[in-house]
């Protein structure tokens, strides 16, 4: 399943991204930024670009599937919590509070910072770790 979004920045190929609304008002659009661990915090909605998208430019990103491709910092681990980091676009398996990405799983390690596969099911920030 896919969302279309408006970037708000400027969305690497392979960046997780917070999905947020524009503004309350009637005419709001559907955006998206590179997810950190501060953007989290205004949106749970949680989407995966297999795309580059320009700043101001529109285009898909996922929100669930098999076999999508999420950028990761280094070394971080396969079948573990993911959690939002501080670079944008990027989970990692240190544990932030606040930053649980629920509803998605690394299926293989990262040698190196890297776009690795990962299965997505409806994923979504929670404050807590669900086990």
């Amino acid at each position: 399943e896919a969302i279309y979004v408006i970037a708000l920045s400027a969305i690497a190929q392979y960046d997780v991204v917070a999905i947020m609304n524009s503004s309350s008002a009637a005419g709001a659009s559907i955006c998206a930024a590179p997810i950190t661990t501060t953007n989290a915090a205004t949106s749970p909605r949680v989407g995966f670009s297999q795309v580059a998208i320009a700043a101001g430019s529109y285009g898909w990103v996922h929100t669930k599937g098999n076999n999508l491709r999420a950028n990761v910092l280094v070394s971080c681990q396969p079948a573990v919590p993911l959690f939002t980091t501080s670079t944008g676009g990027s989970l990692d398996d240190a544990v932030v509070s606040a930053g649980y990405v629920a509803g998605c799983v690394a299926m293989t390690s990262a040698a190196s910072a890297s776009a690795v596969p990962v299965v997505v099911g409806g994923a979504c920030i929670s404050e807590t770790i669900s086990v």
